[in-house]
């Protein structure tokens, strides 16, 4: 698990995993969920290079090639987004769509709204 946090000074904060040795480490059937704590925006991760494989994990002794990636299986997650067709390689970064989900204050006052128009339409009809 990736997990990133906003620092609330516009960049993030973020998991880093350091292999002692890349070439004996065998990735296959790894998965690596990027999960965004908080407010986190991923949007704005991504736009920030966020999903660059090397802010989360390289090794001590040499870069990572990034077909050692081609066996892992990458998701994401977030407390506060909804994140629909995400798709990460480690050449190509990832790719999705993260809108955020309205707070539950913001569906207390649209169904408030909605209640309120059915009284009026009910006094005016």
């Amino acid at each position: 698990m990736q997990e990133v946090q906003s620092d609330g000074l516009g960049g993030f904060v973020t998991d880093k995993l350091v292999l002692a040795g890349a070439h004996a480490v065998d990735q296959t059937g790894l998965a690596i969920e990027f999960r965004f704590l908080g407010a986190t925006d991923p949007n704005a991760s991504q736009a920030g290079g966020g999903f660059d494989v090397d802010r989360f994990m390289s090794a001590a002794d040499a870069a990572l090639p990034d077909e050692a990636f081609s066996g892992v299986q990458f998701s994401a997650s977030a407390c506060q987004y909804t994140i629909s067709n995400f798709s990460y390689t480690a050449d190509g970064g990832a790719v999705f769509q993260a809108q955020a989900v309205p707070e539950p204050g913001t569906w207390a006052l649209w169904g408030l709204g909605l209640g309120a128009l059915a009284v009026l339409r009910r006094r005016g009809g």
